[in-house]
């Protein structure tokens, strides 16, 4: 019988989030005065007009929603895979990882980590990046090309565990 875990985590929002929404929201607002007050001009006025409603739709479709990520993570036939949901709507696969494929799991700031030549790694963020009494984050050595860091609690862990008793450690 095969194991099967979930469990999502949502990302930080970090300033430069924030600054993105603010930048959009002003440049919507000095847009909607530009044509108000200082374009007497109705077809310069309705450019003005559209182009607003363009970057407002740009802004509610493709901007906004990169800032307001969750990650899931699905345990399930020796394989984990992480899916990004934007907005609580979109869902995007970030990657799928085969047990077999997998050289170590364990916490970020493990001394197992120093056995591998992560510095020329790829490194992939899929954490929270917040900390929290329900998960800790660790690190998954791929392939020996990537490590990917996740937000994992115990029990995930230690269900990848009961299949790879030597590549999982919680120290």
């Amino acid at each position: 019988m095969d194991s099967y875990k979930e469990y999502m985590v949502q990302k930080k929002k970090t300033m430069k989030d924030y600054l993105i929404r603010g930048v959009c929201v002003w440049i919507f607002l000095v847009l909607c005065m530009l044509s108000l007050f200082f374009v007497r001009d109705m077809f310069l006025r309705t450019i003005i007009f559209a182009l607003t409603m363009a970057l407002i739709l740009a802004c509610i479709y493709i901007i906004f929603p990169k800032t307001d990520i969750e990650y899931e993570y699905l345990y399930c036939d020796k394989t984990i895979t992480v899916d990004a949901i934007y907005a609580k709507s979109k869902r995007k696969k970030m990657g799928e990882f085969e047990l077999d494929r997998i050289d170590i799991i364990c916490p970020v700031g493990s001394y197992r980590l120093d056995q591998f030549n992560t510095g020329k790694m790829e490194v992939v963020d899929y954490s929270s990046q917040m900390e929290s009494d329900e998960h800790k984050p660790y690190a998954v050595l791929y392939a020996g090309i990537k490590k990917i860091i996740l937000d994992l609690p115990e029990d995930f862990v230690k269900m990848v565990q009961n299949n790879a008793p030597r590549k999982v450690y919680f120290d």
